[in-house]
């Protein structure tokens, strides 16, 4: 089955994959006439596999988490991204990031589609608590020889345990 169009530049979509002749006829006034010919060939698009990297791999609670797209093919494709438990928990971004604010596992879930279908992917990811962050405060500030000083302990998010260490202790006396 033939169509004719009659415009300088006609926009044409194929929707079934397969091998198409298009034939284009210039004409003069005087009836004269050429024609030529190319051959197109339709493919249906490649099924996308969906695919993506979690940075940092070594997540804790209230840290940014990046979810990097490696689907393939890229190109014509939607993403829809579904991180229950996450401050932002769907994304249709091409990448997503989020915080969690609970330690836990939690399964990050991308589906990629496009014209020929979907495919979906899921990890699952570990979040941390809040690794300790070491902090400790001296006093008196400023020592004179012989006089002692306390060390307190200041660190944040509950160390499990604390070690102290000095420089130069052969010239340190401890009394605990």
């Amino acid at each position: 089955k033939e169509k004719k169009y009659e415009t300088d530049k006609p926009v044409l979509v194929f929707d079934t994959p397969g091998r198409y002749v298009l034939h284009l006829t210039a004409y003069d006034m005087a009836g004269n006439s050429d024609e030529t010919s190319a051959e197109l060939t339709v493919v249906a698009p490649a099924l996308p596999v969906a695919g993506f990297k979690v940075y940092p791999e070594a997540a804790t609670v209230g840290r940014r988490i990046s979810f990097i797209n490696t689907s393939e093919p890229a190109e014509g494709c939607r993403y829809e991204w579904n991180m229950p438990g996450a401050s932002t928990d769907k994304a249709s971004s091409l990448n997503a990031a989020t915080t969690y604010e609970k330690a836990g596992e939690y399964v990050v879930t991308l589906k990629a589609t496009n014209a020929a279908g979907s495919h979906e992917v899921r990890h699952t990811i570990k979040i941390n608590e809040k690794a300790p962050e070491a902090d400790f405060e001296v006093t008196p500030g400023v020592l004179i020889k012989g006089g002692s000083v306390t060390l307190s302990d200041r660190s944040k998010n509950q160390p499990d345990a604390i070690h102290w260490r000095v420089s130069n202790t052969s010239r340190v006396l401890v009394a605990e």
